[in-house]
């Protein structure tokens, strides 16, 4: 499973520039293109809203060591973690992990440039509010991307672009993945055995997409 952690993000403040890495993706008009803002599904939104079908969702498709509780998954709500429709954010209750979900319907080849942003906006909201100095236990975040598109995912699961290895050196080098569940990898019978809200909202999804195809 991709995690991003406190390490990778003491990593990623100090060896780049944030802002000097998000000028990247505009330095070139053939490799970054201005995407449309991916379509909303409401119907995905709302069920991911639900703490009980979240919990669903993640005990069916992560390979997690343990099962959760929906008792134990709050929605996360950080004044300084600004979230777009498409993203939503969790946190266990009683552990220092972090649940960041996005549901694309598009290839955006700046996605990674703000999964890596999202990430340390929400260790650093995070810092502000531990109440003790003495941490013994620092944050992690759980990527996960779920594609509802018709076209084939072709971005990398590894943020290892040249333009980020320009900005990074030796040991240092960051190398953030997320976890990817692409619908036109599941087949219709594995969502059927799921049983879940949203694998039945994705089962849906995806013979729309094969409909459309034809």
């Amino acid at each position: 499973m991709e995690v991003f952690n406190y390490e990778d993000y003491i990593k990623a403040i100090h060896t780049f520039r944030l802002n000097a890495v998000m000028k990247l993706a505009e330095c070139s008009e053939e490799e970054y293109l201005i995407q449309t803002k991916p379509t909303k599904d409401e119907t995905i939104k709302e069920i991911l809203n639900n703490s009980k079908e979240m919990t669903a969702f993640l005990n069916a498709f992560m390979e997690l060591k343990k099962k959760l509780n929906y008792k134990d998954l709050i929605l996360y709500q950080g004044r300084r973690v600004k979230l777009k429709d498409t993203e939503i954010l969790y946190k266990l209750k009683k552990q220092e992990t972090f649940f960041l979900i996005y549901y694309e319907t598009d290839n955006d080849i700046n996605f990674p440039y703000r999964l890596l942003n999202l990430c340390i906006d929400i260790i650093q909201e995070w810092s502000r509010n531990v109440k003790s100095k003495e941490v013994t236990k620092y944050p992690q975040i759980i990527p996960i991307v779920i594609y509802i598109g018709k076209e084939k995912w072709k971005l990398p699961k590894k943020i290892k672009s040249q333009q980020l290895e320009k900005t990074t050196y030796g040991e240092n080098r960051l190398n953030l993945g997320y976890n990817l569940i692409d619908i036109n990898k599941i087949t219709n019978k594995e969502l059927i055995l799921k049983d879940t809200m949203l694998s039945k909202a994705l089962l849906i999804k995806k013979l729309k997409i094969q409909k459309m195809k034809k």
